[in-house]
């Protein structure tokens, strides 16, 4: 009975983490599309740089979810995978917004570069978070800095 009680509150604490409201998972700093470029040069300079880390699911041409596998290894062996929208308005600045991270176990450099298009490094197990603005600045934006810093 003692572990059955441990167990349910295990499950209670782990059922009321939530996270961050929208309005607090926004990337605040702005993101100046810079030389001319548009917002298509913008993406195609990251998945040039950031190759297999890069993963892009278009909504339209201004529009896209991306998803970015941090190169910097975690606990156990695991990778922070940070996902958002980023998306233009004006082509001149770029938004990012309904941020959230999540953790891939056991995917690492050489997974990714003889993975096929969310292949065997696609092991992520939902978000996690941010549920805090602690884990907003010590998990999500290192991962979201990581990526625009790729420039």
């Amino acid at each position: 009975m003692k572990y059955f009680m441990y167990f349910l509150l295990i499950l209670a604490v782990n059922s009321c983490s939530t996270l961050l409201p929208k309005e607090q998972r926004v990337y605040d700093k702005p993101i100046l599309l810079e030389n001319g470029n548009n917002f298509s040069d913008w993406l195609n300079n990251k998945k040039r740089r950031t190759g297999k880390f890069l993963f892009i699911d278009k909504i339209s041409d201004h529009d896209v979810i991306v998803k970015y596998y941090s190169k910097h290894k975690y606990f156990a062996n695991s990778y922070i995978v940070c996902s958002f929208r980023a998306y233009t308005d004006d082509e001149k600045e770029i938004k990012i917004e309904n941020m959230s991270y999540d953790i891939d176990n056991g995917c690492d450099s050489e997974k990714l570069a003889i993975a096929s298009n969310r292949g065997s490094c696609n092991q992520t197990r939902g978000i996690i978070g941010p549920t805090s603005v602690k884990e907003k600045n010590k998990y999500l934006l290192p991962c979201v800095n990581e990526f625009l810093n790729k420039n």
